[in-house]
C-alpha cells in the first residue's frame, strides 16, 4: 500500500473503529489490576456500528479520537502500586473527548 493511502486509512473511521476494537481487547488485558471484580469496563464492540457512526463525525472529532487512543496507548500497565497515578493519567486521557459530536464514535 502506498503511504499516502496508508495515511488517508488510519485517519478514517475505519482507522479510528479498527483501533478503537483494538484497545477495547487490550486495555483490560493491561490494566485490569487496577479495577475491582466485575468493574473494569468491557462493552461489546461492534464494528459495523461503528464505522457507521463516524459517518456524522467531523475532522476535529476524529483528531480528538485519535488523541484520546494515542493517550490511551501510552498508558503503563497498571498495578495495584500504581493505580492513584494511573487513574489520574487515564482521566487526563479523557479531556478532549467532551468535544465529540453527538452520536460519533458508537462502539
Amino acid at each position: 500500500m502506498r503511504p499516502l493511502a496508508l495515511a488517508l486509512l488510519l485517519t478514517t473511521g475505519c482507522g479510528v473503529c479498527s483501533r478503537g476494537e483494538v484497545l477495547n481487547k487490550t486495555f483490560p488485558e493491561r490494566h485490569a489490576a487496577c479495577f475491582a471484580q466485575g468493574t473494569l469496563p468491557n462493552t461489546p464492540f461492534n464494528p459495523k456500528q461503528c464505522d457507521a457512526s463516524m459517518k456524522v463525525c467531523t475532522r476535529a472529532d476524529e483528531t480528538a479520537l485519535n488523541a484520546y487512543f494515542n493517550c490511551l496507548e501510552k498508558l503503563p500497565v497498571c498495578t495495584e502500586a500504581t493505580k492513584a497515578a494511573f487513574n489520574d493519567k487515564l482521566l487526563a486521557c479523557a479531556t478532549g473527548m467532551g468535544q465529540i459530536s453527538e452520536g460519533c464514535f458508537r462502539p
